[in-house]
């Protein structure tokens, strides 16, 4: 089948209900200041990687994903910093430790994936908002200038994007592991 025909998905961690509920608050309180903006309608995630794939190449991501999770803990993270990218994405950071951990673990991700064209993720984050002008990043910062989620981070999920609403919707979820983890 030509790639011409193949769906885009993501792989993505995410966060329990009542963060998601938390950053989609953060979200609308933004949009009440600047207006709409890209991201505000998508549920919060720390995105591995976007892939095209179709058939078999799903399958074998499919299978990828739920090996990963059944061979990961959970895992206990703290976001507390903000920080806008050079793209105008206004972004939610996790603490040190929850970067080296994130780090760690997408490292692991990425090695014996699935071959084809796929995006990796350079940097943990959620996204709040994306494709912000200065002005608009200026009043996120001052909006959110001190947040703190902390949560055990249990489920990594295939995600599928719609053309039709530019959005990407849950497919599939697996637990990890341990699903839950403890704050140290």
């Amino acid at each position: 089948m030509s790639s011409a025909f193949s769906a885009i998905y993501a792989a993505v961690l995410l966060p329990p209900p009542p963060i998601i509920a938390a950053v989609n608050l953060l979200k609308q309180q933004l949009a009440d200041k600047i207006g709409p903006y890209k991201g505000l309608y998508s549920d919060a995630h720390i995105t591995l990687c976007t892939f095209k794939a179709t058939g078999k190449s799903l399958v074998q991501w499919e299978t990828h994903i739920q090996n990963f999770a059944n061979s990961r803990q959970a895992l206990f993270l703290t976001f507390n910093r903000i920080a806008c990218f050079s793209n105008g994405a206004f972004v939610l950071l996790p603490d040190e430790k929850g970067h080296e951990e994130l780090h760690c673990l997408m490292k692991s991700f990425y090695t014996n994936r699935p071959k084809g064209k796929n995006n990796t993720s350079q940097k943990a984050h959620i996204s709040i908002a994306r494709g912000l002008n200065l002005d608009q990043q200026n009043t996120a910062q001052l909006i959110h200038n001190s947040i703190e989620l902390s949560f055990s981070c249990n489920h990594i999920a295939i995600r599928n994007y719609n053309p039709a609403t530019r959005l990407f919707a849950l497919k599939e979820q697996y637990d990890l592991m341990n699903t839950q983890a403890e704050q140290i």
